[in-house]
């Protein structure tokens, strides 16, 4: 597929799309072009266990070519047909500075996707750090069954660990808010 037509295919069938969450306004941020967008990378994996592969496009906006993040959108298409499309008109990039003592599913140079823990595989998103704003950190928890939840922290993480007894995901860092160390117990349902 030509990339102009991979384009126009992401952007015509973003009405179909099943989940959107849109972190910033991207219709009054900088005055910029929302329809030109670039693919920095894509790659497909099966996110969810049902032996489909799932496509992920990891894209930014061609007006913020340049600026200190990584893209600035994430599109998942899932084999089942549902989508899930994240924005943060601050961008996202991959913090390599993060500890994970999590296997992943898939290296990325921008994404982190994490498999585990048991019937869930989780994509990592960190926000770029602007002096005016928090970082926005999220977490994607899709399960084995299908369902996924969006989950955003105010954290700049610095350790991603499995909790085996639990079942849990622990991510560790400097809370925005407080400015202090904090922890938070990511476990998701498989329901």
């Amino acid at each position: 597929m030509q990339p102009f037509s991979l384009l126009f295919f992401l952007i015509i069938s973003t009405s179909a799309f099943s989940q959107n969450s849109v972190y910033g306004d991207y219709s009054s941020y900088k005055k910029i072009d929302t329809v030109t967008k670039l693919i920095k990378e894509q790659f497909a994996v099966d996110l969810d266990g049902d032996e489909k592969l799932d496509s992920i496009f990891i894209i930014n906006l061609k007006d913020l070519e340049g600026d200190p993040e990584d893209f600035s959108e994430i599109t998942v298409k899932f084999g089942n047909g549902n989508v899930l499309t994240l924005k943060n008109v601050n961008g996202y990039f991959r913090d390599t500075s993060i500890s994970i003592s999590v296997p992943l599913l898939y290296k990325s140079t921008r994404i982190t996707v994490l498999d585990g823990p048991v019937n869930c595989t989780s994509i990592i998103l960190n926000g770029y750090q602007y002096p005016s704003c928090h970082n926005h950190f999220t977490i994607v928890s899709i399960m084995k069954n299908g369902s996924f939840a969006v989950n955003n922290f105010s954290l700049a993480a610095t350790e991603i660990k499995f909790d085996s007894n639990s079942g849990s995901i622990e991510v560790s860092g400097i809370d925005h808010c407080s400015n202090e160390q904090k922890t938070f117990i990511h476990k998701p349902t498989t329901e």
